[in-house]
């Protein structure tokens, strides 16, 4: 059996094109607010880079990653120390929000965390 000569560049076309694809970085936009200001320290883990944050709100961070996750501590201070996470090139959506209930509470999450998925190891 003689097969026609294009039958394999067409099996490799294929192959190259169907889920073989890398997703590449997004930049996103940390912003962390509240009614009141409050402190906060923690990490943020980008591709497994960490980076130290601490101050007080409001406060924005830029990070461009693929994979991002992080753990945020709140302060003593009363109040509630909220987390917006956007993609910088559609700023209108909010990938994730989240917020702390009250002093010396955390905020922890990640950009491929899902529910009922373990946290992220190292935070």
């Amino acid at each position: 059996m003689n097969l026609h000569p294009i039958l394999p560049l067409c099996a490799v076309a294929i192959l190259a094109t169907s889920g073989c694809q890398t997703q590449a970085p997004t930049e996103y936009v940390l912003q962390l607010t509240s009614a009141t200001p409050v402190g906060y320290s923690g990490v943020l883990i980008a591709d497994g880079k960490r980076q130290e944050i601490q101050g007080k709100t409001p406060g924005e961070f830029r990070v461009t990653a693929k994979d991002l996750s992080w753990k945020i501590h709140q302060g003593t201070e009363e109040g509630t120390l909220t987390l917006e996470v956007k993609d910088v090139k559609r700023p209108e959506r909010i990938e994730t929000v989240v917020a702390s209930t009250g002093p010396n509470s955390a905020l922890v999450g990640g950009t491929l965390i899902k529910p009922g998925m373990p946290v992220w190891p190292g935070l």
